[in-house]
């Protein structure tokens, strides 16, 4: 009963063998055998890979002063700091810690008016007493 178990199994095995489609070849075989992607030579060659991104430069087309950030608009994979960063002399984007300090008479001439408070600073309290720039650039 054994035996005849055993030559049932191998037929039903050399049966499903026969009838399974013959191998392909794989690159380099050259066999070209019908039905090979490669013996019809209709195989594409890969693509190239994509050329790499251009480096960001947060200060190209901008000037001195001018705002900027580390990160490259777009890239989800860079976390920019809050910090206010612009534009230095040498095209560096860097990092502004502390606005500039507010001078009163920058820009202006011996008797003209000036304040003590930097406009922009809403917790100064200017006084009344009217003040103007003296001949040293310090507001009076």
């Amino acid at each position: 009963m054994r035996f005849v178990l055993a030559t049932s199994l191998c037929a039903v095995l050399l049966a499903a063998c026969a009838s399974a489609a013959p191998p392909t070849p794989r690159d380099g075989d050259g066999e070209g055998k019908t039905g090979s992607p490669l013996a019809s030579g209709s195989a594409a060659a890969p693509a190239p890979p994509p050329a790499p991104a251009p480096a960001y430069a947060p200060c190209d087309g901008k000037k001195a002063g001018d705002a900027c950030t580390f990160c490259a608009p777009g890239d989800a994979s860079c976390v920019e700091t809050m910090e206010l960063k612009a534009c230095d002399a040498s095209g560096a984007c860097t990092s502004q810690s502390s606005p500039p300090a507010y001078d009163a008479c920058a820009g202006k001439k011996t008797g003209d008016a000036c304040t003590l408070c930097d406009p922009t600073d809403s917790a100064c309290v200017e006084t009344m007493v009217l003040k103007a720039c003296d001949a040293s650039g310090s507001c009076r």
